[in-house]
């Protein structure tokens, strides 16, 4: 049955869908090279070489350094993300510079500034990109977060060691004890779905996280529900702590009372905080383990390793394939529960899968219930090559109203989500620093 899914849908890609539909944007105008066709394909390493080839004839094409630039924030590659972004928002028309064609690319360049530390830089971006009056109050938003934090770097990480935190459960989705702000430790589940801290609202009040807003966002089945954004002081895991931790907050009572009834569980653990340490979700040995990040990942048999992009915010792209589809992007999510894949109903017309929604379920996500049914799947595979892993027999879920990045929201053609059961019988390792997974079985 379909236990929980939620969409937490990134600002920095969603809000174009609305912005920009029916006009001329800077990247709507000429995707037609062939670096363009497979950057819409998701071939992110054929698209890279062919603006390069782009850039070599036309150094100052606006579009080609916003794509390249784009490509290497996605590789967390910030030397190289930063001067091509900046040049290609030099380089842009009068037309583009104008809002909202302008919300694209400052968006983008703003997130860049935030991972690379700089926020003050990125919070006037935001401000710029929110339009006249805060007209985008998501982007608004955003950059009030930032200015929380004034000068202070963001996750300022101490200690020493690395941190071994025990499941509670293991299923439906991995639950582990942790310190917010100094409280009695609290459950929090792991999702990489989640952008970082994920707070549900009474327990942010109850911690003293310090919001600076609220504002809708879009949810599973197209649900809209109240999130917050701000920040905590510290998080604690064991041995290790995290300071100066940017967080959200949502309504986790549908969550609870469906997938996790009996235990008080107060938030989500997401990417943004996975991504601070080299991080192991070590299904077999039910724990979670946070090694500092310039860790070299210890060496096991069996051990696959796969490439992975961090797409805007938090969302974790590889190669993979489901059935005898073509290969395609497939977005790594940990936090649906009870199941390994989450597709669109035009992905399974695609591969011959049934779908009977005379059978479909109700579940829980953060706009309220959502509608979805079971899907069989044969087989599905993550990688390429010696170092691909592959699973069958899977559990899979189709929702009543596809997600908005199966209808192509993030510019570049997605085949289906990947989740908790592909990885139950697995070690799967994070390491940001190499953007691979390592997933040990």
């Amino acid at each position: 049955m379909l236990s929980y899914y939620e969409w937490r849908w990134s600002a920095f890609a969603a809000l174009l869908v609305i912005l920009l539909a029916g006009c001329s944007s800077m990247t709507s105008l000429v995707d037609t090279s062939p670096a363009d066709i497979s950057y819409q394909a998701g071939e992110f390493d054929a698209a890279e070489r062919g603006y390069r080839v782009l850039l070599a004839v036309e150094p100052t094409n606006a579009h080609a350094l916003f794509r390249s630039g784009s490509l290497a924030l996605w590789r967390n590659d910030l030397d190289v993300a930063i001067p091509l972004l900046e040049a290609a928002r030099r380089g842009r028309g009068w037309w583009a510079r104008l809002w909202p064609l302008s919300v694209e690319l400052d968006s983008r360049l703003a997130l860049a500034y935030a991972r690379a530390g700089r926020l003050r830089e990125a919070a006037a971006l935001l401000e710029q990109a929110a339009g006249p009056m805060g007209a985008i109050k998501e982007l608004k938003l955003r950059a009030q977060q930032l200015a929380l934090f004034s000068d202070a770097p963001l996750y300022q990480l101490t200690g020493s060691g690395e941190a071994i935190l025990p499941f509670v459960i293991t299923d439906p989705l991995p639950v582990v004890k942790l310190s917010v702000n100094g409280a009695p430790e609290a459950l929090f589940f792991i999702d990489t779905g989640g952008e970082g801290l994920i707070l549900d609202h009474g327990y942010a009040r109850e911690v003293g996280a310090d919001m600076a807003g609220e504002v809708d966002a879009e949810y599973a089945g197209g649900k809209m529900g109240a999130t917050s954004y701000g920040k905590v002081a510290r998080v604690d895991f064991g041995p290790l702590r995290l300071e100066q931790v940017p967080t959200s907050s949502i309504d986790l009572r549908p969550t609870r009372s469906r997938v996790f009834p009996g235990l008080e569980v107060k938030g989500i653990i997401g990417t943004g905080l996975l991504s601070r340490f080299l991080a192991t979700i070590d299904y077999r040995q039910g724990r979670l383990i946070l090694r500092l990040p310039d860790t070299v990942p210890p060496e096991q048999a069996k051990t696959r390793t796969i490439p992975f992009w961090m797409v805007e915010t938090h969302l974790l792209f590889v190669r993979g394939q489901l059935n005898d589809l073509e290969p395609s992007l497939l977005f790594v999510d940990t936090g649906l529960a009870d199941a390994g894949f989450l597709a669109s109903q035009r992905v399974c017309d695609r591969a011959g899968i049934a779908v009977d929604w005379s059978k479909a379920k109700v579940g829980a996500g953060g706009g309220g219930e959502t509608r979805g049914a079971n899907i069989s799947i044969h087989r599905v595979k993550l990688g390429d090559g010696v170092d691909a892993v592959t699973r069958t027999d899977l559990r899979g879920v189709v929702l009543e109203k596809d997600l908005s990045l199966f209808d192509g929201a993030l510019g570049f053609d997605v085949g289906g989500l990947v989740s908790h059961q592909f990885f139950r019988d697995s070690a799967i390792t994070f390491d940001f620093r190499r953007m691979r997974l390592l997933i040990t079985r």
